[in-house]
């Protein structure tokens, strides 16, 4: 059974469908994701300056600053998502972190890297999907999502984007399943 679908609400036609991956997986691309931002930290620094105006040192930090957030939440999600006991008078009792499902994030852009990787990252580890509106101009995050390993899905609205624990998603920039 697909873990999501993107259906046209109009015609009811599947665009494309995908699973959950396992915990590790999302682990491993989100470690990915900081791989592909240090390594292009001085191509998308410069997209940034030009597209932003930011000065290329402040664009590169960014970036950098993107990347060891996606790393700390990969190697820290499962001690942040592992239950904890609770003393409540019961043989067991603990609390267990669970996913929320889709998160909605509407932020400025002026960080383009960082707003979205300071919430898409814990989102993502904890199994959500994060929902986001997307810039006015495409930058970095939509140009090099794909090489962090997440499928592209198109989602049924144009001005949203998502990225989930089975990928990111943009129907802006695609009408069909790609890796």
């Amino acid at each position: 059974m697909p873990f999501l679908s993107s259906v046209n609400p109009t015609t009811g036609e599947v665009f494309a469908q995908t699973e959950a991956h396992p915990e590790a997986e999302v682990e491993r691309r989100l470690a990915r994701a900081a791989e592909v931002l240090e390594a292009g930290k001085e191509r998308v620094g410069r997209l940034m300056t030009q597209e932003m105006g930011k000065t290329l040192s402040s664009a590169i930090a960014e970036a950098e600053k993107s990347a060891r957030g996606c790393r700390y939440h990969a190697e820290n999600a499962e001690r942040f998502l592992a239950d904890e006991p609770v003393e409540a008078g019961a043989a067991l009792s603990y609390r267990r972190y669970l996913p929320l499902g889709p998160v909605l994030a509407v932020m400025p852009w002026n960080f383009p890297f960082w707003q979205v990787f300071r919430f898409a990252a814990p989102a993502v580890m904890a199994g959500n999907v994060a929902l986001l509106t997307p810039p006015a101009s495409p930058c970095a995050p939509r140009r090099s999502r794909r090489s962090c390993g997440w499928p592209v899905f198109p989602t049924a609205s144009s001005r949203r984007c998502w990225w989930g624990p089975t990928g990111w998603g943009d129907s802006s920039t695609t009408r069909g399943w790609r890796r």
